[in-house]
């Protein structure tokens, strides 16, 4: 039986126990989410670019925003299951984004990956659990367990890919441009210093280029600006901190450097709409709920 499950909302993240629930997709589609597809038994053969591939048994593939899906046929004893998410809902999840933006060169190149048994083994696991906590009863903290199953999957199958980095000779044609390694370097900065440093001249004097140069290159990598990468990575933490702790405004805004509470709370509302206390209003709100 072919089962689809929807995490938050359609637009967020989905879950399909079968290949066959992919059938009303148009083709040629050009992929717009992050797609996992895991492969237990059987096959599927994928033309992907100018690319014809076969998934076989105790594979998984990854396709990251931007590829041209020509076609797909399971075969007839196919067995797995897909995961769809946008990469707005995975940045969520995982604000490490410089190792996961590495993992995309290889993506592009080697989107299929066999697994070991027991890395098999545990994605099912943890598809298993998602399943039965999807069908549970709904419960006050229901949502949020299934955000943190979801994080454990998408963690898993990113720890599947930092496996092959590490061993190098194992994964062919990874070749990264001088623009994509200061790229993943601005990107590693930000994470590091985003609470204290939010002006592009310090990154830029930290990686020794221009300020007009950075900003230049990172929209030209990545389709977003330098400051828009350094206000998510604020906003994002901001966010945890107003619904997971027990901190008030004003110290949270102190924790993230900010001059002053109302200057916060200005550029808070900016990013979201919300002043800090509605937001935090909001998600208490919507726990009770």
């Amino acid at each position: 039986m072919t089962r689809h499950s929807n995490i938050n909302n359609l637009s967020s993240i989905s879950v399909f126990d079968s290949v066959d629930s992919l059938k009303p997709l148009k083709l040629p589609h050009i992929t717009e989410t992050i797609t996992s597809v895991v492969c237990i038994e059987g096959s599927v053969k994928v033309e992907i670019d100018e690319k014809c591939l076969v998934m076989p048994k105790s594979s998984i593939m990854v396709l990251a925003p931007g590829h041209l899906l020509r076609s797909y046929e399971p075969s007839s004893d196919f067995k797995g299951f897909a995961i769809n998410a946008t990469l707005n809902y995975i940045e969520q999840m995982l604000p490490i984004m410089s190792r996961i933006i590495v993992c995309y060169k290889v993506f592009e190149s080697n989107p299929i990956l066999t697994l070991r048994t027991e890395d098999l083994q545990q994605i099912i696991l943890y598809r298993e659990i998602l399943h039965n906590k999807l069908i549970s009863p709904d419960s006050q903290y229901k949502q949020w367990i299934i955000n943190s199953i979801c994080q454990a999957i998408t963690t898993e199958i990113f720890t599947f890919y930092f496996k092959e980095l590490e061993h190098k000779e194992n994964v062919p044609n990874i070749k990264h441009t001088r623009s994509e390694e200061i790229f993943y370097k601005f990107i590693t900065l930000v994470e590091d210093n985003y609470k204290k440093v939010r002006s592009i001249s310090e990154y830029a004097s930290k990686l020794c280029v221009s300020n007009k140069y950075l900003s230049a290159l990172v929209s030209d990598v990545s389709g977003r600006t330098a400051s828009s990468w350094i206000d998510s990575y604020v906003i994002l933490e901001a966010k945890r901190l107003l619904s997971s702790s027990d901190m008030t405004v004003l110290q949270i805004s102190e924790e993230l450097s900010f001059p002053n509470q109302s200057f916060f709370g200005k550029y808070f509302k900016h990013h979201t709409g919300l002043s800090p206390l509605q937001y935090k209003k909001q998600q208490l709100e919507s726990v009770r709920n």
